[in-house]
C-alpha cells in the first residue's frame, strides 16, 4: 500500500517511481486490432492516435470527463472526439 498526498505533494515522487519501476511497459502488449482486423496500431508514439474510452462520468460541477487510454500515437488538447458511423456511439 502506497500513501501520500498530492495536495501537500508528499508521496508523489515515491508514487510516480513506484508506476514506473513496478507497472509493464507498453512496449510488453501485443499490436491492438481494429474491431473488424483491417488496421494495427503498435504502441507507440509514432504511429497514429488511438484511444479507447472505458469510463463516462457526469460531474455536476466539470461536466462530462471522459477516461481513457491511449493506445497508440499522443492526445493533442484540440482533438475532437469521433463517433462510429454504424452504431452511432462515441468513439
Amino acid at each position: 500500500m502506497l500513501c501520500g498526498s498530492a495536495l501537500g505533494n508528499i508521496g508523489v515522487k515515491e508514487l510516480v517511481d513506484f508506476v514506473c519501476k513496478n507497472f509493464p511497459s507498453p512496449d510488453m502488449f501485443p499490436p491492438v486490432k481494429s474491431e473488424d482486423g483491417t488496421q494495427e496500431r503498435k504502441p507507440s508514439a509514432d504511429e497514429p492516435y488511438s484511444a479507447r474510452v472505458f469510463k463516462i462520468v457526469s460531474d455536476p460541477y466539470i461536466g462530462q470527463l471522459t477516461y481513457l487510454r491511449v493506445l497508440s500515437g499522443f492526445w493533442i488538447r484540440s482533438m475532437r472526439c469521433t463517433m462510429r458511423p454504424a452504431v452511432q456511439k462515441r468513439k
